[in-house]
């Protein structure tokens, strides 16, 4: 079905409830209370569209080393474009080059027998750094950006 024609049929009151049911249903997700998305990035409009259904879709942000533990998205929390708050006991920053830096209860605390990789991936003071770009926007939500491994400098700096 086209976009245009399920929103005029979302837009009817009555007929807009039967429709959403019947779209969630031929989806298998009638019976969902809650959907969670993550590693990946989905369109904000594919989110938008799932949320017009009924469908409560958050988003999250994490990674292995920090156990999963990290952000999400929220009820009155979930701008579209951001991954959501960080979970209780995360702290998290933003370096001067826009990496992100994590602290968080799951976090590893270092690689086996390699203190080499253990200097390469934390700060001084115990923050984890992702290697993913990202900045912090309206109401404490984070943005991812980039990567920081798909960046590369020119002979000038650039």
């Amino acid at each position: 079905m086209r976009a245009k024609k399920l929103d005029r049929l979302l837009s009817i009151p009555f007929l807009g409830k039967i429709v959403a049911r019947k779209v969630l249903s031929q989806l298998g997700l009638n019976e969902a209370l809650l959907a969670g998305s993550g590693s990946a990035p989905i369109p904000p409009a594919l989110i938008a569209w799932y949320r017009k259904l009924g469908l409560n879709l958050m988003k999250g942000y994490a990674m292995t080393e920090e156990f999963a533990y990290s952000h999400t998205t929220t009820n009155t929390l979930n701008t579209s474009g951001y991954v959501g708050v960080p979970f209780p006991g995360v702290e998290r920053r933003i370096s001067a080059d826009d990496e992100i830096l994590i602290k968080s209860p799951g976090t590893l605390v270092g690689y086996y027998k390699r203190p080499d990789l253990d200097a390469e991936t934390f700060t001084a003071d115990g923050f984890f750094m992702t290697g993913d770009l990202g900045e912090i926007g309206p109401n404490g939500q984070f943005k991812l950006t980039g990567r920081e491994k798909e960046l590369f400098k020119t002979g000038k700096g650039k």
